[in-house]
Order: C-alpha cells, then sequence, then structure tokens
C-alpha cells in the first residue's frame, strides 16, 4: 500500500487530472483521438488490469440505471457532456480527499491477495467511519499506473488493484446519493 498527503498528493491530484484529460479523447471516441492514441500510445490507460470496457450484459443494465440516477440526482443531464466530464474528474481529484491510499497486490498470489485486499479495505472503510472520517473507493486510479510509479518505488511483481480516498465529508449533493438496491429473493437465496 502507498499513502500520500500534502505535497506529494497535490502532485499526485495533478498528475491523475493529466491523465483523466488527456484521455477525454479516447473516452468521446473521437476518431482523430483513438488513432493517435493507436499510434502514439497517448492517452490510453497504463494499468496493471484492464479498466475500460463495457460491463457485461448482466450488470449493466444496473450499472446504467445507478449512473442515471447518481447524475439526476446532481443536476446533470444526459446530453451535458462538460458537466459529466467534470463530476468524473472529481475522481481523480479524489473529491478533495487529504489522504489517498493506493492498494497493490502481488500478481502471483491473484485471485486471493485480491480477496485479502477488498476485505482489507471494507474493514478500513467501517472504521474510518466508526471514527467520523469519510472514505471513498476510487477504483478509477488504477487506470494510470505512471502517476503512482513517479511518486512511489513500488517492488517489482505488485499491481496496483484501486485506491481510496480518506477524509471528512462534505455537504456536497453528491454524499447525500444512496443508490436503488434490488430485493433479494430470500427463497432463491435459501436454495442456492
Amino acid at each position: 500500500m502507498a499513502i500520500a498527503t500534502g505535497e506529494r498528493l497535490e502532485s499526485l491530484r495533478a498528475a491523475y487530472v493529466r491523465a483523466f484529460d488527456a484521455s477525454l479523447g479516447l473516452q468521446h471516441r473521437r476518431p482523430w483521438a483513438v488513432v493517435k492514441g493507436l499510434l502514439l500510445r497517448q492517452g490510453w490507460p497504463d494499468a496493471d488490469f484492464r479498466t475500460w470496457g463495457r460491463y457485461p450484459d448482466g450488470l449493466r443494465e444496473r450499472s446504467v440505471k445507478v449512473g442515471r440516477s447518481l447524475y439526476a440526482h446532481l443536476g446533470i443531464a444526459r446530453g451535458d457532456r462538460a458537466s459529466r466530464d467534470a463530476q468524473a474528474r472529481r475522481n481523480c481529484e479524489f473529491f478533495g480527499a487529504p489522504t489517498v491510499l493506493w492498494v497493490f497486490v502481488h500478481e502471483r498470489m491473484l485471485p486471493f491477495s485480491a480477496h485479502d485486499a477488498g476485505l482489507m479495505l471494507q474493514t478500513l472503510m467501517l472504521s474510518a467511519q466508526a471514527r467520523g472520517v469519510g472514505s471513498c473507493a476510487l477504483g478509477v486510479l488504477a487506470t494510470w499506473r505512471h502517476p503512482i510509479d513517479a511518486e512511489f518505488e513500488v517492488p517489482e511483481h505488485y499491481k496496483l488493484i484501486t485506491g481510496l480516498a480518506l477524509g471528512y465529508p462534505s455537504a456536497e449533493a453528491v454524499n447525500d446519493f444512496r443508490a436503488e438496491h434490488p430485493a433479494i429473493d430470500q427463497a432463491r437465496a435459501r436454495t442456492e
């Protein structure tokens, strides 16, 4: 794990925003950006794992529904690309958090090391909440490896899987959003 605060965090925040902004043409599927990206490898993620891609059909419907609900909650219209990009960029700004951590797992210990990391993150997030500290998992930080490599010496064979922001929650509307969760079918849950 790598933890950043202060000047190091500000350097990482700026680097992630630059990476995000450089990728916007690809994210918007602009033909010139795709060609430039393919030829010069500019704007593409340098992740240890594939982070961009369509959700599987069984998960996509819920993902789209949650995304629409979030943007509606924030008052961002579907066609307002600039506002949507600004909101997505907030992830790379770590939502202004004063402390951010990056989680790595040893490549030869996968998938179990990822399970362990998830358990550790859940415990950390619940512990933080019990002490009045907010947290926000930032899986998008795994999309770009170069910012973290510029700031930390990560041992060989350790792969970046996620990030986590820690700080005190603000009064911003996004902190009031609650995703709708599907009901659990009790009869089906008992038989599976």
